[in-house]
């Protein structure tokens, strides 16, 4: 089956100062121009944003990003290119990871400690009886640690806790080895050695005090 993908289109014109002139970005919530970039740079990334409550209310897989404007390091060309969403914040880790951040949003899921985690037996059966491969089978096997679970358990809400981005894929390279001893944040950023991009966490607080959480690969 093939990698899925849930985009929805936007499009907004917004006129934004650029070296003393007025330059026209075209924003949309299209996840493949954070990853053009990432992809071009030879980096991979992460974003943490807020978004919809509820699934109906998702209005769109990543937040507004504009045109992609090279005019300085790559930390810069993507600051620029989610200007719009002026609680997002842009770092570049010595290891030359792209932190994408969005002021206020929680991330103590991200901060859980897992204890082991093997990813050498994460192709079990999944849907209508196939084997889960690939960034999707690496992400069940993190999401389905202990320590996960018991925090999962008592922060969030289980039926809106959402698993997106890569599916299964036959055919794609498999997250092999073993961690001891390491956040969630860490254990995703080990999935992108195999799977180059970034992964996103999206966090949501309900009018009715519960939470809503999701997971994607890109």
């Amino acid at each position: 089956m093939s990698s899925f993908r849930f985009a929805v289109a936007l499009a907004a014109v917004f006129a934004t100062p650029c070296l003393g002139q007025q330059v026209t970005f075209r924003f949309n919530n299209d996840p493949q121009r954070i990853g053009d970039v990432l992809r071009e740079s030879h980096v991979s990334g992460s974003l943490i944003f807020s978004g919809g409550c509820k699934f109906h209310d998702r209005t769109a897989p990543v937040p507004s990003v504009g045109m992609r404007r090279d005019l300085g390091s790559v930390r810069e060309t993507f600051q620029r290119m989610l200007a719009v969403n002026s609680e997002i914040r842009v770092a570049q880790d010595p290891d030359g990871m792209i932190r994408m951040v969005e002021e206020g949003v929680p991330t103590d899921i991200l901060d859980v400690r897992i204890h082991h985690i093997s990813f050498d037996d994460s192709h079990r059966p999944g849907a209508e009886g196939r084997s889960l491969h690939g960034g999707f089978a690496a992400l069940m096997v993190i999401l389905a640690a202990p320590e996960v679970r018991a925090f999962k358990k008592a922060q969030i809400d289980p039926s809106v806790f959402r698993l997106e981005g890569i599916m299964w894929d036959p055919s794609g390279p498999d997250v092999t080895g073993e961690l001891n001893d390491v956040t969630v944040s860490q254990a995703l950023d080990y999935v992108l050695k195999t799977f180059p991009g970034y992964w996103v966490y999206e966090d949501a607080s309900c009018e009715d005090g519960s939470r809503t959480v999701s997971f994607r690969f890109y």
